[in-house]
Order: structure tokens, then C-alpha cells, then sequence
């Protein structure tokens, strides 16, 4: 029992002692992921997060029915539940397909490529996820009238706001694509210097010709002296 104790308190000294250090090789070995997604525009990354919130909406209340008959309790409905169920996996497949894409981009494993822009990926998902979340919110209220009293819940209104976000974004990104080639299309091609040619200094003159100039210099005052004491 004492060896127990000792080796367990040898234990826990060792694991407080070495937290800093796996900490630190933790955060390391997934930095850079933090650094791939600042590298993603504001739009994508508006776009990524629009679409892990809706996977989290959808395990939310998307409905709330309070029974005619007031010896049965008030219950609630995910995106899950209901004659809308089918609708609410289609949501949740689109948005974890979007957000397998960017994690296929954060982790560099270039796993899926598309052959054609992502832009239209990303409108296409968000129209595709408004129109099916404002047919389920219908569907739900005709669905429930006939129970009792139905009110939609948090849920389903953060998971529209999350996809409208998320179309906006998209838009904003096609639109700062084409200002982009529009901008290096009329760029004048002198304005286009890389930066090692703008910051490049000239090369600096060798001993022998920094002795040349100078005596050549001195020669230049010594004719000019010459000429103005003979004037």
C-alpha cells in the first residue's frame, strides 16, 4: 500500500514537473494549423465557421410542441425528428462536407480536389441549406398543429443566421476574387517589381576600384586648384 502511494505520488510529481514541456511540444505540433487558417481569407474563414456552427445548431431544439392534452409534457424536436428528419441529415451531411474541405486545406493533406472553383461550392451549399432549413421550419408548423401549440426554437433560427452568414461571405469572396484579376489585369507591368528587385542595393566597389575613385577625385581638385591660381 505505501509503495502504492510512493509510486503514485512519483508519478504525479513527474507529470507536473514535464507539463510545461508537453504543453509547449503540443502546441507546436499543431501550430500550424492556426497559422493555415490565418492564411485562409476573412470570407473562408467566415464561411468555415457558418458551417461547424450549423453542425452544432442542428443538435439543438428546432421545435417545441406543448400537447392539447395537458396530462402529456412539453417536448422538443432536433433537426432529427419529425416527419422534417430526412431534411435535417441533408443539412448536416452538406455542412460536414464543407467543413472536410477546409480541414483538408488546414491539415495540407490536399485529399479533395474539385474540378471547378470553390466558389461555387460555397454558393451552391449555402442556397442549397436556406432553402432546405426554411422548408423544414414550414414543414414543422404545419406538421404540429394538429398536436398542439408549436414554436420554433433556438436552433433552427441560429442555423439559418449561421447559412446566410456564410452565402454572404461566399458572395463577398467571388466578388474579391474579380476585383483581384481586374486590378492585375490593368496593373501596369512596370508596377509589377518583385520585392527583391525593388529592395536590391547596387553591389559595392571593390578595394581596388574604391582606390581608383579616389584618387581620380584628387587629380579633379588638384586641376581645379591649378587653374584658379593661375587665373
Amino acid at each position: 500500500m505505501i509503495s502504492c502511494k510512493f509510486y503514485g505520488y512519483n508519478f504525479f510529481a513527474f507529470f507536473c514537473k514535464n507539463i510545461p514541456e508537453v504543453y509547449y511540444l503540443g502546441v507546436m505540433k499543431y501550430a500550424f494549423l492556426l497559422k493555415n487558417f490565418k492564411s485562409l481569407s476573412a470570407e473562408e474563414q467566415a464561411i468555415f465557421s457558418a458551417h461547424i456552427l450549423t453542425l452544432i445548431f442542428c443538435f439543438f431544439p428546432w421545435r417545441s410542441v406543448e400537447p392539447f392534452d395537458f396530462l402529456v409534457p412539453t417536448y422538443w424536436h432536433t433537426a432529427f425528428s419529425a416527419s422534417s428528419a430526412l431534411m435535417g441529415v441533408v443539412v448536416l451531411f452538406v455542412s460536414l462536407s464543407l467543413v472536410l474541405f477546409f480541414v483538408d486545406k488546414l491539415l495540407e493533406t490536399r485529399k479533395i480536389h474539385l474540378p471547378f472553383s470553390a466558389n461555387y461550392l460555397f454558393m451552391g451549399a449555402g442556397t442549397i441549406q436556406i432553402f432546405l432549413i426554411l422548408l423544414m421550419a414550414s414543414v414543422l408548423l404545419l406538421e404540429g398543429k394538429h398536436i398542439g401549440n408549436v414554436e420554433l426554437r433556438f436552433g433552427i433560427f441560429a442555423a439559418l443566421i449561421a447559412q446566410i452568414a456564410g452565402l454572404v461571405s461566399g458572395y463577398l469572396e467571388i466578388q474579391s476574387q474579380k476585383k483581384k484579376k481586374a486590378r492585375s489585369f490593368f496593373q501596369n507591368p512596370s508596377e509589377k517589381m518583385t520585392p527583391s528587385a525593388e529592395v536590391e542595393e547596387p553591389p559595392k566597389p571593390t578595394p581596388a576600384q574604391t582606390n581608383l575613385i579616389d584618387e581620380t577625385k584628387t587629380k579633379t581638385e588638384q586641376s581645379k586648384f591649378d587653374n584658379q591660381i593661375e587665373s
